[in-house]
């Protein structure tokens, strides 16, 4: 899998390996594990015994805090390594005419998504801006789909699998490389159904898995246009 990238603002279009993200995630992993090594050693050479004390109970705090993201960071590779391997192109492409523009400069709102193309057969990240939190985000939606817990519908409530907790996922996930903590979900997710659901556990289809001509019937009576990948088959409407 080759994730494409499409810089329409420039003109010009580039194939890069997927490769790239992943080494900007193992450099990250790097520096928290070089983090973790300098806080251990100041907690071992500090002499002073009331300061010792103190410093080692804040020093513990971060590193607990550095190894959990560095169990994330860990999760990612392995995310990404499972979406190069997939037979399901995986499509990333700038494009900010989602973006909602404010009279006042700043106070603007950038917007992605992450979708299923029916024109072409490819899942389409679609980016408002350049950060790696965005990108995080919508690459966790990607993974999502690979492994049956996201589908792409016309439907308000996001069935069959697209839930809130996709959402909460994919918010948690990029706040891991910058992007700001969302503890609750904006307005814009309110019709979305709670979930978790996925292809495990969806009443209509958890005991279909096994059956992939009743999972394509299913997609082909569902009367809107809808995609979703279950044990590396994606399962779609046409054109």
């Amino acid at each position: 899998m080759w994730l494409y990238y499409q810089f329409a603002i420039d003109y010009y279009e580039v194939l890069l390996p997927n490769d790239g993200f992943i080494t900007q995630i193992n450099n990250a992993m790097s520096k928290i594990i070089n983090t973790l090594f300098v806080c251990i050693l100041v907690i071992t050479q500090s002499g002073n015994a009331y300061g010792q004390v103190n410093g080692v109970a804040r020093l513990q705090r971060q590193i607990d805090k550095l190894k959990g993201n560095n169990t994330e960071l860990k999760e990612v590779s392995e995310e990404l390594t499972i979406l190069a391997a997939s037979s399901q192109m995986y499509d990333i492409r700038s494009d900010n005419s989602m973006n909602v523009e404010e009279a006042i400069p700043g106070m603007g709102e950038y917007r992605s998504s992450a979708a299923f193309n029916f024109t072409n057969g490819n899942f389409e990240i679609t980016l408002g801006d350049s950060s790696l939190g965005m990108l995080a985000h919508e690459l966790k939606h990607a993974y999502q789909f690979e492994t049956g817990a996201f589908s792409s519908s016309n439907y308000s409530n996001g069935s069959p699998f697209y839930d809130k907790s996709d959402e909460l996922e994919a918010y948690s996930r990029g706040s891991l490389f910058g992007a700001p903590r969302v503890r609750s979900l904006p307005p814009l997710y309110d019709n979305l159904q709670n979930g978790p659901i996925d292809a495990t556990n969806h009443p209509n289809i958890m005991y279909l898995l096994g059956n992939p001509d009743v999972l394509q019937k299913i997609v082909n009576k569902s009367g809107t246009k809808m995609a979703f990948r279950i044990k590396g088959v994606t399962y779609r409407t046409s054109k």
